[in-house]
């Protein structure tokens, strides 16, 4: 048989291998090495891994003094935005609060302001400035959100941009409906008004097919628990995947919202408790833990991870990629936090950014392990085991980057 790539002698494998289930409890730790095995490409699919493999290939690639591992899954980002907040970035160092600065007409909405007036072939590029950032960085699979317009047509034009991107060999999008983002000026004084405009949406984007998702920032300055209830009840109705930021800035109850709707997930939780995790599990909701926002932020909550683990939630981790609360698109960074901050071993740490971060966005089927009949995305790196990720976490020490059974270099670039 003649392979398109063939990856030989690799030293270790970590494949991951789960299927379409997350791993929770102790699996998060087993990542399920292969030593001296070689891996077999075709039509962009992991065809063959083992001892030896028969055949010739377009393309060989020497493994020898490696590891391979799946491509990093950012299940949680907001990557299309225009400008950037450092001045507020220095407004938080020096002690001003995130929802003061909101208040102010920061935050959020400022962000919205600078998106609103780009120019859709300017978003478009300068997405993919940062996909292409990101893909160097060895994520392979992004999710992105709207969010930023929260008007009709502005987000409108971010799904679209999104799903424009998904076409692209070398990019994975996942699209997510976020409208519910933030009350924007000119319905400051008619939320009932902006949240009918958010339902009204979900039809057009429904029909459409524009996105897979429906998040809200249910939280203090946000948006209430019955304002996020009437919003992703008609997102259910509809047909979405539903989910949640919740608990981050205060103990929202978000959490608790999630699990009564059984959302696919609940992120950011720094302020949840025993309540919020028992609801999570019976509505069998993942938690989706982003450090770097945490980092960022300067907070003083840590999520209590030992203890959703302990419960049986699975756990992913993301970037939370935007321009004010984590301007962090390395996922190699982000697992060093992951583990430096919030506790989780490299283990579980790289389980929680592929496999499990897959299964967030209902594509563990095809993404997030190298297995058989996946799709060839594989990180080859120059390192002998996984604890040197989160060590070297400014540089992922990358020798390829395969992407749907595509060959890169340590840039990003085709060989």
């Amino acid at each position: 048989m003649r392979y398109d790539i063939i990856i030989k002698d690799i030293d270790t494998v970590y494949t991951l291998s789960q299927g379409n289930i997350p791993r929770i409890k102790n699996e998060l730790k087993g990542l399920s090495p292969l030593s001296c095995v070689s891996i077999a490409i075709k039509n962009g699919k992991i065809v063959k891994v083992g001892k030896i493999i028969d055949g010739e290939a377009n393309d060989i690639l020497d493994g020898k003094n490696s590891i391979a591992i799946p491509g990093f899954v950012d299940c949680h980002t907001h990557t299309i935005f225009g400008g950037n907040r450092a001045n507020e970035w220095l407004r938080r160092l020096k002690g001003e609060s995130y929802l003061s600065i909101l208040k102010s007409g920061g935050g959020i909405i400022d962000t919205v302001n600078q998106t609103r007036g780009l120019p859709i072939y300017q978003m478009l590029e300068e997405t993919k400035v940062k996909l292409d950032r990101m893909l160097k960085s060895g994520t392979t699979t992004v999710e992105i959100k709207s969010g930023y317009g929260l008007d009709h047509n502005t987000e409108i034009r971010m799904l679209e941009i999104a799903n424009e991107l998904n076409k692209s060999n070398k990019y994975d999008v996942i699209s997510t409906y976020m409208g519910a983002h933030a009350i924007p000026p000119e319905y400051r004084n008619d939320r009932e008004g902006y949240i009918k405009l958010v339902i009204d949406n979900l039809d057009e984007i429904k029909e459409k097919r524009l996105a897979t998702f429906v998040d809200i920032f249910c939280e203090e300055g946000a948006f209430t628990i019955d304002e996020s209830r009437k919003i992703l009840e008609k997102a259910k109705i509809l047909g979405f995947n539903i989910r949640l930021h919740a608990d981050e800035l205060a103990r929202s109850r978000g959490a608790i919202l999630a699990g009564e709707l059984k959302a696919r997930s609940a992120d950011h939780l720094l302020t949840i408790d025993a309540e919020e995790i028992d609801a999570m599990f019976e509505g069998n909701v993942a938690a989706v833990l982003l450090p770097g926002t945490a980092y960022q932020m300067r907070s003083k909550n840590i999520p209590p991870v030992r203890s959703m683990i302990d419960k049986g939630l699975a756990i992913a981790v993301a970037s939370d990629f935007n321009p004010g609360s984590c301007p962090i698109y390395s996922m190699s960074v982000i697992l060093s936090f992951a583990v430096s901050l919030y506790g989780l071993s490299p283990e579980e740490a790289l389980t929680a950014s592929t496999i499990n971060s897959a299964y967030v966005l209902g594509i563990g089927a095809k993404k997030g392990s190298i297995e058989v009949g996946k799709d060839a995305d594989i990180l080859l790196l120059d390192m002998q085991s996984i604890e040197e990720i989160p060590y070297w976490f400014n540089d992922l020490h990358l020798k390829y980057i395969i992407k749907n059974g595509i060959i890169l270099n340590n840039e990003g670039d085709l060989i």
